[in-house]
């Protein structure tokens, strides 16, 4: 006698109907008739009989429903202490993640998961400066952000450097610049740009490289949304620095992707911890796992 056979059973008792208990049960009539002509024949007895109102119990049907509805909660009831027993032996990793690095980490995470049961990774997305807040306040255990902060940052945190993304600038094929293959940043002095929020460290980042070639730019909008960017960019209501991942996000026929003659060192990404915090041999093996699989190099 199996379990499914049970819920089967249930189904029919319930539905009056083995075309609807099927349905229910996700199974074809026959397999479904089959199951139940099978289990009364172990049992040997009938449990159903047909009538004009449709499928009824027979006396022995009503006994045995009892037993099954029993039976079938007890299962349940173990499958769940199981799954919270499972849960409580496991530990939560819990990682703060910059919007737009999903595309870059996700994989590995989930594949690391994959390989070691004992773990359970739980995600939160948010702009750099929160996830920092979220690493210092132990809110999650380590963080990726899209660039370093202050410099005095470094004494609050150890960082990883996982990735330098080379960074190009998106403009309107209706704006002037689409006519250029290759900038310079210096040529963006009069342009109104599209830009992430303070929130976000490679805003304070692109300000200072601006500032490095004399000049304060024109930041006509902002959003941590970058269907929103992107939306400025084709109405040409403003131009955009993006790092390659988002390159095909931005690849549209009323769009123009430049590349420029310098680097403009602006997007990169960053593992985070807090100094000074005690980690446990799960966190220090992920740890391990980011910087030997994905490359993340210890910067301070």
């Amino acid at each position: 006698m199996e379990i499914r056979q049970m819920e089967y059973f249930i189904y029919v008792s319930e539905e009056k109907s083995f075309i609807k208990a099927a349905k229910r049960a996700y199974v074809s009539q026959q397999a479904l008739s089959k199951a139940i002509q099978n289990l009364e024949k172990e049992l040997d007895v009938p449990l159903f009989v047909r009538t004009n109102a449709g499928v009824q119990l027979t006396d022995y049907g009503e006994a045995f429903l009892k037993c099954a509805e029993q039976v079938l909660e007890s299962v349940n009831n173990i499958v769940q202490e199981l799954r919270q027993r499972r849960e409580r032996n496991h530990e939560v990793i819990t990682v703060g993640m910059t919007e737009g690095l999903s595309k870059l980490i996700l994989d590995d995470l989930w594949a690391y998961q994959g390989s070691n049961a004992d773990i359970q990774i739980r995600l939160i997305e948010a702009a750099d400066r929160t996830v920092e807040k979220w690493v210092i306040e132990n809110k999650v255990d380590i963080g990726f952000i899209g660039a370093m902060g202050d410099k005095k940052d470094s004494e609050r945190f150890n960082y990883y450097s996982l990735l330098k993304s080379k960074t190009y600038l998106a403009v309107s094929t209706a704006n002037p610049l689409a006519k250029n293959e290759k900038i310079k940043l210096i040529d963006l002095a009069d342009e109104k740009f599209a830009l992430g929020t303070e929130e976000n460290n490679v805003h304070n980042l692109f300000l200072k490289v601006c500032h490095e070639r004399r000049f304060t730019p024109h930041i006509a909008h902002q959003s941590a949304d970058i269907s929103f960017l992107k939306q400025i960019v084709r109405s040409n209501k403003g131009i955009f620095l993006f790092p390659e991942h988002a390159k095909d996000y931005l690849n549209e026929p009323d769009i123009r992707i430049l590349e420029f003659e310098e680097e403009v060192d602006i997007h990169y990404s960053y593992l985070i911890t807090k100094k000074n915090r005690k980690v446990s041999k799960q966190l220090n093996m992920l740890l391990d796992f980011l910087i030997t699989q994905v490359g993340a190099i210890r910067y301070n």
